[in-house]
């Protein structure tokens, strides 16, 4: 596992945790990495999950059946984080992930994450307040989501969204983390109506954007 300790430091999983602590609670754990080749399944939706995973090495492509056939749910690059709250919720999991390229997946068990060593080392209980942080960060990201698409119209929902993001980063001018594709899968509205309307908005003197960059004009 030595390899992939540059990875593993940079994961937030293992935030604050030195590199032989997280040997030492990859062993506690029995974590062993698994290899999977290129276009293969490594999770599939509508199984139950028991282990939360982390890219090693190569990416992970994340999609979720559509009407129309399969549509993107996301990319996960190495350091990534799998299926961590799914873990924890006994319900089919929405989504496959599979090998985007060759790629080396490490998986944990929520059980192990969640039991104390008997030694009640310092490493692991920083495990579990991370584990912790992490969960609520993605209950609170799940929650923003569901208010943005509460929003009646096209409009209104990339307003919210944006107006979200300048209060997150405390600043009318700022860079979203997702291109038009992304965002229009993100607020589940058409991709090229969204692009007319943000036309729209930057008429009407709302924005201003260019690519990823905005600017609120007004609120």
């Amino acid at each position: 596992m030595r390899k992939y300790l540059g990875i593993l430091t940079g994961c937030r999983l293992f935030a604050g945790i030195s590199e032989d602590e997280i040997l030492r609670l990859l062993g506690c754990m029995k974590a062993a990495p698994s290899h999977f080749r290129q276009s293969s399944p490594i999770l599939r939706e509508g199984d139950l999950l028991a282990s939360a995973a982390i890219v090693l090495d190569g990416s992970v492509t994340l999609s979720r059946r559509a009407f129309a056939g399969s549509e993107d749910a996301g990319r996960i690059p190495a350091g990534g984080l799998i299926g961590l709250s799914n873990a924890f919720i006994p319900e089919k999991l929405g989504f496959t992930a599979l090998a985007e390229t060759d790629a080396d997946i490490l998986f944990l068990s929520v059980g192990q994450l969640l039991e104390p060593c008997p030694n009640t080392c310092g490493c692991h209980l920083r495990l579990i307040r991370n584990l912790a942080f992490l969960l609520a960060s993605d209950d609170s990201a799940a929650s923003a989501r569901e208010r943005h698409l509460c929003r009646r119209t096209t409009r209104e929902k990339l307003m919210s969204y944006l107006v979200s993001e300048a209060s997150r980063q405390e600043s009318c001018e700022f860079d979203i983390p997702l291109d038009r594709k992304a965002l229009a899968e993100y607020l589940a509205v058409d991709r090229s109506a969204m692009s007319s309307e943000l036309s729209r908005m930057r008429s009407d003197g709302l924005i201003d954007y260019y690519k990823n960059h905005f600017i609120l004009k007004r609120s």
